[in-house]
């Protein structure tokens, strides 16, 4: 990893700003998108359209981040995602990716709204049906 090698110190803050990636940062999108589903339903399309392009453009760099954070930091992920603390910031990145994908749809941008579902998984999340398995367990 680049950030570990000692070259190039912009990779080093790069490195903690992705450390520090949280799920409940997820929440500016959902509000984002909520606003923006009310200005349209208020008759203002133009300021909707200015939200949801900030919404989704926000939601882009949050995801990257989470995603190079699972990958770079698995351990670090996963404890923040085991934590009760903090595990139900995850919650956060479902519902954004509920609201963001919802007012896609309705403007007709449906296959970036396919692509917001397909995400809804938080990165380092075991798939829906997978068995954990528990030291000493009977099965």
């Amino acid at each position: 990893m680049l950030w570990r090698t000692g070259r190039g110190a912009g990779w080093a803050r790069v490195a903690g700003a992705v450390r520090g990636t949280d799920l409940g940062s997820f929440t500016v999108i959902m509000a984002t998108g909520i606003v923006s589903a009310a200005l349209r339903d208020a008759g203002r399309p133009h300021l909707s359209a200015v939200l949801l392009a900030i919404a989704a453009a926000g939601f882009v760099v949050l995801a990257s981040a989470s995603a190079v954070r699972s990958a770079a930091f698995p351990a670090e992920a996963r404890r923040g995602l085991a934590c009760p603390a903090s595990a139900f910031t995850s919650f956060a990145f479902v519902a954004a990716c509920g609201v963001l994908g919802e007012r896609l749809a309705t403007d007709g941008h449906n296959a970036a709204a396919m692509i917001v579902s397909l995400a809804r998984r938080p990165p380092g999340a075991r798939a829906p049906g997978a068995r954990r398995t528990v030291p000493g367990a009977v099965r």
